[in-house]
Parts: structure tokens; sequence; C-alpha cells
């Protein structure tokens, strides 16, 4: 299956689960960076899971491995280290790990450097129903937006629309259209 893929996205909670799981994801990984997919990693650590210096021992070679990882900037301190503003973030992660590197901080918005360029996007204001799902909404518009081609500042944009429409909804999941969130994006 990864090698009919075009993408492959993996979490960092998986290889908390088990050290099999933790097998399972890196073997994927190899297999589709063999297979010339790009690779996406979302640090997404629980601390119910594991320590922050298990985790991140564990999941920097996986951050180092994708094209683009996702990181909370909470969990950038915790795990790496990583300190100061998103966008300084974002470019210190990018020099130990290359590739993409995109960081949030829920209403201090997102930053992302790709190695040339650095980008920063404010958080949409919104009405808090349920945080619930918010950062996997952020990421899944990002990678939306990454797919079709979007330019590395637009998909910023689209995912932090996404974002704040699923704050405004109760439960995980973010059941909205694209052209909801193009005019959250307008507005």
């Amino acid at each position: 299956w990864i090698e009919q893929a075009r993408w492959l996205h993996l979490t960092g909670i998986t290889p908390a689960l088990s050290d099999t799981c933790a097998q399972t994801v890196r073997a994927a990984l190899d297999r589709a960076r063999a297979a010339g997919l790009t690779v996406s990693f979302d640090v997404n650590y629980r601390a119910l899971l594991w320590p922050p210096q298990t985790a991140g021992a564990a999941l920097e070679p996986l951050c180092k491995a994708a094209d683009i990882t996702f990181v909370a900037r909470r969990d950038a301190d915790a795990l790496f280290g990583v300190k100061g503003e998103l966008g300084d973030v974002a470019h210190i992660l990018h020099d130990r790990w290359g590739g993409t590197v995109i960081v949030t901080s829920g209403e201090q918005g997102a930053a992302a450097y790709d190695g040339t360029t650095a980008y920063h996007v404010d958080a949409v204001p919104t009405t808090l129903i349920d945080r619930l799902g918010a950062g996997d909404a952020f990421t899944s518009g990002m990678i939306d937006q990454l797919r079709a081609g979007a330019p590395l500042e637009t998909a910023l944009r689209f995912a932090a629309a996404l974002a704040a429409l699923k704050l405004s909804l109760a439960g995980d999941i973010a059941f909205v259209t694209r052209a909801e969130v193009e005019r959250v994006m307008r507005d």
C-alpha cells in the first residue's frame, strides 16, 4: 500500500504505544522514503504515554527523516530543548532536522521554515467550543493544500482557518466544507 500512495503521514503517538509500533512506524517511513513519497510527521507528544526525554530521543530521528515536521512550540521545548518565538523555533529545528518545519502555538498562530523562507500566520479568532481535534484539523489542512501544490504560506492560512472552524465545533472532527474554510480565509 505504501508504494501505491503519494504521501505518508505519521504521528508521534504511535511509536509511544509499544516497541513494535515504533518499529512499524520506522519501517513505514523507510519504505515511503525508498518509494519517493512525501513523508510528514506530527510530533503530537502525549505526556501520559512516555516521558519527554524518552520521547525526544525516539522521535528526533523520525523528524530528521520526514520532509515536513509538525511540532507544537511546547513540545519543541519539552522534547528537544528549543525555546523562543515561533519563527525562531522553526528555524532552529530546521537546522537540526532539515525539511520543512511547522511550529504551532494555539492563539499565537503558526510558523514554518523551509530552509529558504520563514512564514508566520496568526491564529484566526473564533468562538471556542471544543479544543479536541484542532491540531489534527490544522495538520490535515496543511497536507491538503501542500498536496494540491499550494505555496507554504497559503497552506498555513488554510490550515489556520480550518483549525479555527474546528475550535468552534463540538467533537474531535471538523465537519466543514472547503467553501467554509475559504470564507474564513477571506474574512
